[in-house]
């Protein structure tokens, strides 16, 4: 009986042990869930961020390209209007010659087509600053698209290797 019940302790000693390691391993394995599900609560919000990140990146895209015709446009109307201007001044002279009264008013108006054409010339000049901040613009957006594309690979990457 004494060997007996040594035997019977030592399958309860065994049995406790078995219990205590699985007890052990469900904690393992809640500990490993909740990581688990952090990790994808985090890729979650990178995908979140990166989708509104390309959002806006179409949105200043598309604002950079409006600006950028809205500018070409700008410029073909103030190159009409230069050329009207000039071809103004080329009339002016023609009648300042027929008269001396003619000639004090055209004196005026060939001033002031002058003074048109100067400030005309600024705003081309303004309107070509415009167009290099645009292409900065562009370019800045071109290399925020390509991060956001490689962000898009890791995040991929990071989403095969944790599957």
């Amino acid at each position: 009986t004494g060997e007996i019940a040594e035997l019977i302790k030592g399958i309860q000693d065994e049995t406790m042990q078995a219990v205590e390691a699985m007890q052990r391993g469900t904690q393992d394995v809640e500990r490993a869930s909740d990581l688990a599900k952090r990790a994808d609560d985090a890729i979650a919000e990178m995908m979140n961020s990166t989708e509104k990140v390309m959002m806006q990146i179409a949105a200043v895209r598309a604002a950079s390209d409006k600006m950028l015709d809205a500018t070409n446009k700008a410029v073909k109307a103030i190159d009409g209007i230069a050329s009207v201007t000039e071809e103004n001044t080329a009339l002016t002279e023609e009648v300042a010659a027929s008269s001396e009264q003619t000639s004090k008013s055209i004196s005026d108006i060939f001033r002031q087509s002058e003074e048109a054409l100067l400030s005309i010339q600024e705003i081309r000049d303004s309107i070509e600053g415009a167009s290099d901040a645009n292409r900065r613009i562009s370019d800045f957006v071109k290399r925020v698209a390509n991060m956001s594309s490689e962000l898009d690979k890791l995040v991929e990457s990071f989403i095969d290797k944790s599957t």
